[in-house]
């Protein structure tokens, strides 16, 4: 059989991105002066980017989110630019997983993130891959997924036997990737393959 085309797999987000001409003192208000959303996370990045540039690529996504509108907009996206979204499941569990980025005047971005349905997401997800696509890229799965053992320790087992099964099934598995919150020794890490 002959493969072609990327599933992309891991954390599905929408950044709601408010422009503010000042960040406030402690305790003070301060007005929003424009908003947008948009979709975000590394899966949703490369399939829509790839969808964008016309690649002529079957593209199918692998995730979780919410049953809410930012669960209805990230399908929406995908649908609008003829993504595959078969392997994207909904759950009332949890709402889609969101940012809020605040923007000054001076272009500082700063983030507050609420992980929602990307914490539930789990290896069972990744079962029904029986897709004939060539390429598979999996992101951030052990740092947002159940897989995660606490407290902020990143094993990727579900990351790591996914991968491997792909990779078994003759797909090429250019990446296992994931960052999580600070540790105090190091400040920041990552894991990749």
């Amino acid at each position: 059989m002959e493969r072609k085309g990327i599933i992309a797999a891991g954390n599905m987000l929408v950044d709601h991105v408010h422009q503010i001409g000042q960040w406030p003192e402690r305790g003070w208000l301060v007005e929003i002066v424009h908003s947008e959303r948009a979709t975000g996370g590394a899966p949703l990045n490369v399939l829509l980017t790839l969808a964008k540039m016309h690649a002529g690529l079957p593209l199918q996504a692998v995730g979780l989110i919410g049953e809410d509108n930012d669960g209805d907009y990230i399908t929406a996206m995908l649908d609008q630019y003829h993504i595959n979204r078969q392997l994207v499941q909904r759950t009332s569990s949890a709402p889609t997983s969101m940012t809020q980025v605040m923007t000054d005047a001076e272009g500082q971005r700063t983030f507050f993130h609420s992980p929602g349905a990307n914490r539930l997401l789990d290896l069972p997800a990744f079962e029904p891959l029986d897709a004939p696509l060539k390429n598979f890229s999996i992101s951030a799965i052990c740092c947002c997924s159940k897989a995660r053992s606490p407290p902020m320790k990143c094993t990727a087992p579900a990351a790591r036997d996914c991968w491997r099964r792909c990779a078994s099934e003759a797909m090429r598995c250019p990446s296992i990737w994931c960052r999580a919150k600070a540790t105090r020794a190091t400040g920041r890490w990552s894991c990749r393959r």
